[in-house]
C-alpha cells in the first residue's frame, strides 16, 4: 500500500507527513521543486502485541504502509503521471492560520483550496480522454473503428461530462466491460481519496468538516476525510512514550493521528489484517478485505496458494479470550475452512499446503 500525499503550498503536508509517520526529526520546509520523500511505517495494532507476548516468537513482523510526500501541487503532466502509480491520494488542506506563513490567496479557506485541488485533478484527467476522444472520432470517420472503440467512446463521453464540471469520478459506476476499457488510463479521480483538514493547534477536529461544504459527495470507500492539528501531532512524535502518554492524555487526544491516518488508509483501500502466529514469527499480512482462503494464502507464499488444502482459523475475539490455539481447539473455536472461506479482519490463520 502506498499513498501519495499531495496539496497546495504552504498547506503543512510535510508536517502532515512527518505526524503520519511518526516522525521525531524537525519537519522539512516545503518547496515546490523537493523531491518526493518515501517512508514506510509500521502499522499499530494490539492484536499483533497480545500474540507477541503469548509466542514470544523470534521473529516479529507488522504490517507497513508506504507514504510518498510529494513535491508542491502543480499543474506540470510530470507532477500528475507521479500520482498514477500510487494506490491512493491523501489531499492535504489549509485549516490552520499562521502569520509567518502566508497564504498564496491571501486568506486561509479550505473549502475553497479543497475545490481547487479537486478541479486540477479532474482537469488533469480531462485531458487524455480529450485526446482520446478526438482520435477515436478520427478512426470512426475513417471507417477504422473496431467495436470495442465504440463503446470505449461513449464511456469516455460520459466521463468527459462529470469531468467538465470539475467534479471527479468517485461516484460514477459503470458496467465491468466499462470499467475494463478505461482501466489503462489510471484516472486520478477514481482513486481512494483521503481529505485532511491541518487545522490549528487549538481548533476542534469535529467541526473541521470539509467535502460536503466544497460540493463533493462521500463515497463509501473511496472517498474519506478527517481533520488533524498537524503541528500538534507532529510535535508529540518528537516525545518519548511516556510523555507523548502524558500530554495526550491531558489535551483530550485518544489516539495519535498517524494511527487514526493508518486505520482510514486501510478503509479506503479497502484492506484487512490476517494474521499467523508460532514461537518462530508472529506477523501481520495485508490482504484486500473480500480475499478467500487460498488468494490469503498466496500472500504469505505463493506455494501456499497453489497447495492449499485447508486453513486453521480462529477469529479474533474468541483468540483473545482463550489465549492459545490449543485452547481455541478444544473449545471447538479453531475452524477448518476450504477455498471459499473469506478471510475476516484479525484472524489468526495456519495455512496447510502440500505442493
Amino acid at each position: 500500500m502506498n499513498l501519495g500525499i499531495t496539496g497546495l503550498a504552504f498547506s503543512g503536508k510535510s508536517t502532515v507527513f512527518g505526524a503520519l509517520t511518526f516522525s521525531r526529526g524537525a519537519p522539512e520546509a516545503e518547496t515546490s521543486s523537493r523531491a518526493a520523500n518515501l517512508r514506510r511505517v509500521l502499522v499499530p495494532d494490539q492484536r499483533l502485541s497480545k500474540l507477541r507476548e503469548i509466542f514470544k516468537p523470534k521473529k516479529f513482523t507488522p504490517a507497513t504502509v508506504e507514504y510518498t510526500d510529494l513535491p508542491g501541487f502543480g499543474g506540470k503532466d510530470a507532477f500528475f503521471a507521479s500520482l498514477r502509480d500510487l494506490d491512493a491520494l491523501v489531499l492535504v488542506v489549509r485549516g490552520f492560520e499562521n502569520d509567518s506563513v502566508p497564504h498564496s490567496q491571501g486568506n486561509v479557506d479550505p473549502v475553497r483550496d479543497l475545490q481547487e485541488l479537486v478541479s486540477e485533478l479532474a482537469l488533469s484527467d480531462l485531458v487524455p480522454v480529450e485526446n482520446r476522444i478526438d482520435r477515436l472520432e478520427t478512426s470512426l470517420r475513417k471507417n477504422k473503428a473496431q467495436d470495442t472503440d465504440k463503446a470505449e467512446l461513449e464511456v469516455l463521453k460520459e466521463l468527459r461530462a462529470i469531468l467538465e464540471q470539475g467534479l471527479p469520478l468517485h461516484g460514477h459506476e459503470l458496467p465491468e466491460a466499462s470499467e475494463k476499457l478505461i482501466r489503462s488510463f489510471g484516472f486520478l479521480t477514481r482513486k481512494p481519496w483521503l481529505i485532511v483538514n491541518n487545522i490549528g493547534d487549538d481548533d476542534d477536529p469535529a467541526d473541521a468538516t470539509l467535502c460536503e461544504k466544497a460540493g463533493l459527495t462521500m463515497v463509501p470507500g473511496r472517498m474519506l476525510e478527517t481533520a488533524l492539528r498537524g503541528r500538534l501531532e507532529r510535535e508529540l512524535c518528537a516525545l518519548d512514550q511516556d510523555e507523548r502518554a502524558e500530554f495526550m492524555a491531558d489535551l483530550g487526544i485518544d489516539e495519535l493521528a498517524g494511527e487514526k491516518v493508518i486505520r482510514l488508509s486501510y478503509e479506503i483501500l479497502d484492506r484487512i489484517s490476517m494474521l499467523t502466529a508460532g514461537d518462530k514469527e508472529v506477523r501481520a499480512w495485508t490482504i484486500p478485505r473480500v480475499n478467500k482462503a487460498p488468494q490469503a494464502a498466496g500472500t504469505i507464499h505463493s506455494d501456499m496458494e497453489r497447495g492449499f488444502i485447508r486453513a486453521e482459523v480462529v477469529g479474533w475475539e474468541d483468540f483473545e479470550e482463550l489465549g492459545s490455539l490449543p485452547a481455541a481447539r478444544a473449545k471447538g473455536k479453531a475452524r477448518l475452512e476450504g477455498k471459499t472461506y473469506v478471510v475476516q479482519d484479525g484472524d489468526v490463520v495456519e495455512i496447510r499446503f502440500n505442493v
